[in-house]
């Protein structure tokens, strides 16, 4: 959507915190690593998995966004700097959010929960559906999947 050659809304979207009812909640996640215990290079998978945690690497991440998602370190030294402040529109969002913000939820049905606010949120952002229609079909796929 920040992409002025491929989107109409490109330098006109805000960034906000989880709109307030009761308290704010915005979720948090981080991605994690693991080394097999019989893993064939130990060693090298290590030095992979600091340099993937590092500072260095989260700044350089910020500088290279995807069309659907951002790789943002879980440093505040990455999220807290000039790099990532001055490079996406929203880093106060996230910054603000991330204060806040509860672990995800733990319930094995999540991915499939998770995958179900993935297409909630294209169909508001494409118009395909009005927040009441996205939130009634979110909570009818939930319903399901919790069912199951």
């Amino acid at each position: 959507m920040g992409d002025k050659e491929k989107s109409v809304v490109a330098g006109k979207l805000g960034y906000a915190l989880v709109p307030k009812e009761a308290r704010l909640t915005p979720m948090r996640g981080v991605w994690t690593v693991a080394i097999a215990r019989d893993a064939k290079n130990a060693d090298a998978a290590w030095e992979f998995a600091r340099w993937l945690a590092g500072r260095e690497f989260g700044l350089q991440a910020v500088k290279f966004p995807s069309t659907s998602s951002a790789i943002h370190n879980a440093r505040y030294s990455v999220l807290r700097s000039p790099t990532f402040t001055g490079t996406l529109p929203y880093a106060d969002a996230i910054l603000k959010s991330l204060e806040v913000a509860k672990e995800r939820n733990r319930v094995p049905q999540f991915p499939d929960i998770q995958e179900q606010l993935r297409v909630a949120g294209a169909k508001l952002t494409t118009g395909e559906a009005s927040p009441a229609d996205a939130l009634r079909e979110l909570e009818a796929s939930i319903n399901r999947i919790m069912a199951k």
